[in-house]
């Protein structure tokens, strides 16, 4: 008894420990999978996932009837000063040489970036001239910058000022006058490119065309502009978006193909996967006690250890899903864990209460708690596969109880007398008398007609009656019987 019940505590505490530890590796997958110079490294990355904004047009002075007049805040509301003025016209051509490159042990997608962007200002103000600022801000975070150009008109203009944050260029502007500025760069990127626009002002046209070289599978995110054509291009993809008098309230943006690693696999599913760990000892727990129930319906006796035991494969499902899936695909992660565990529990059980009796059983709950419950916790059709989950599970219980019901002994009727006062008949109730043969391989109840148990299927034919008292006794095939069990007289051939 002692030993039996360590045994049980061992199996416990170790199914606890394991349920712990793989709760606390799913809560932070960068700090247990990542070291620190990888981490250094992701950071960069995410540093360099460029984003290029449109030109900022800036008026700082004008002359209104002969007086210089200051855009300070109380005055921006003066009549011919704050004048529209802008980029009523971009054009932006941008090509991704985009190639897989490792970085301590970190697989990320870096790409470089050739950037050209045709702008046209119009200065349409009443004030008859002004000062203005133009300043072309590069994005942040660069850590190449070359081939610079900003051209007016197709020239580089004097006093045009660059740095890595920026180019600046200052010019006074005549009422109507018109001036094509153009912007070249080369730079290099990870990940993403995003051109932001400029929000809640109407641009005539815009054009923007992004090609990527190099690799295949670029995406354009749902919360961005929507492409107006997308196709081939000369040695790779190209995304356009051409619009007429817009008024943004989104940007453009191109997400690059990844080829991620162990780790990055893993930390991209860190959420979902943390969600199913910290239910995952809920679910240990019904699996056992539904396995337990299934059992009892079914006449099937095991002890502790072997529920324990059973409780611990079923655990296995969880860190076999989020290994895998560090190599493989989810569905294909879930799946292989799914076939491996469950085939696992089948065994076990099957050898444990007999494969007859016990491997749908396996199957069915398996199928129920890794499959419908563990897998719907993922996944966008949660409720939906929950609820069937419930259903399957409590229609089994629902069988197995009406079926347990209608194999107990019954009382049948024996016999119909008339009353003494022979006004009614009178029904007398008896209980019925046990069956004479039982099952050797499953217990059932056998009918002296049975050649066959309805239960199991195995043969039912060998029985020995015995002419001195009548006993009935089962002989299998391999065994001979000379004598009764019950009185001991001789067996005639």
């Amino acid at each position: 008894m002692v030993k039996r019940w360590l045994s049980s505590a061992v199996l416990f505490v170790m199914l606890g420990v394991l349920i712990i530890t793989y709760i606390g590796i799913t809560s932070d997958f960068a700090a247990k999978f990542y070291t620190p110079d990888q981490q250094q490294a992701l950071v960069v990355h995410e540093r360099l996932r460029l984003t290029q904004a449109a030109p900022i047009s800036n008026f700082y002075r004008g002359y209104l009837d002969g007086r210089l007049v200051s855009l300070e805040i109380d005055e921006a509301d003066m009549p011919g000063v704050a004048a529209a003025m802008g980029a009523t016209d971009c054009r932006v051509r941008a090509v991704l040489d985009a190639r897989y490159e490792e970085v301590e042990g970190v697989t990320t997608t870096v790409y470089g970036l050739d950037f050209e962007g045709t702008y046209t200002l119009r200065y349409t103000g009443s004030v008859p001239t002004t000062t203005l600022e133009l300043i072309f801000p590069f994005p942040a975070g660069l850590d190449t910058l070359n081939q610079v150009y900003f051209l007016v008109d197709g020239e580089e203009p004097s006093g045009v000022q660059y740095s890595l944050d920026n180019i600046t260029w200052w010019t006074d502007l005549a009422a109507g006058e018109e001036h094509e500025i153009v912007v070249r760069y080369r730079a290099r990127g990870v990940g993403s490119f995003t051109y932001a626009l400029d929000r809640n002002r109407r641009l005539e046209n815009l054009d923007v065309a992004i090609v990527v070289r190099g690799l295949e599978g670029s995406q354009v995110p749902d919360d961005t502009l929507p492409t107006t054509s997308e196709g081939g291009a000369e040695g790779g993809e190209q995304f356009a978006w051409q619009y007429k008098a817009l008024i943004a309230d989104r940007n453009v943006r191109i997400e690059l193909p990844t080829r991620p690693g162990f780790a990055q696999r893993v930390e991209g599913l860190q959420e979902p996967l943390h969600d199913l760990s910290l239910a995952s000892p809920l679910l240990v727990a019904c699996f056992v006690g539904c396995l337990a129930g299934v059992h009892y319906l079914t006449d099937v006796r095991l002890p502790l250890p072997h529920y324990l035991l059973a409780g611990l494969g079923f655990f296995l499902f969880y860190p076999t899903l989020t290994f895998l899936s560090g190599v493989i695909e989810l569905p294909l992660a879930a799946a292989v864990a799914l076939v491996v565990v469950t085939g696992l529990l089948v065994v076990f059980l099957g050898y444990a209460a007999g494969w007859r009796r016990a491997w749908w059983q396996a199957l069915l709950l398996s199928a129920v708690f890794l499959g419908l419950f563990s897998m719907g916790l993922m996944g966008q059709w949660r409720g939906l596969l929950l609820t069937a989950g419930g259903l399957v599970l409590v229609g089994t219980f629902m069988v197995l109880s009406a079926r347990r019901r209608g194999a107990s002994p019954k009382s049948q009727i024996s016999n119909i007398t008339e009353s003494d006062t022979g006004d009614e008949p009178t029904v007398e109730l008896e209980e019925a008398m046990p069956p004479a043969r039982y099952c050797p391989h499953c217990g059932a109840e056998l009918d002296e007609a049975f050649a066959f148990c309805p239960a199991c299927g195995r043969d039912a034919k060998p029985f020995c009656c015995c002419s001195a008292c009548g006993a009935e006794h089962y002989v299998s095939p391999e065994a001979e019987l000379k004598h009764c069990p019950a009185c001991g007289e001789r067996i005639s051939e």
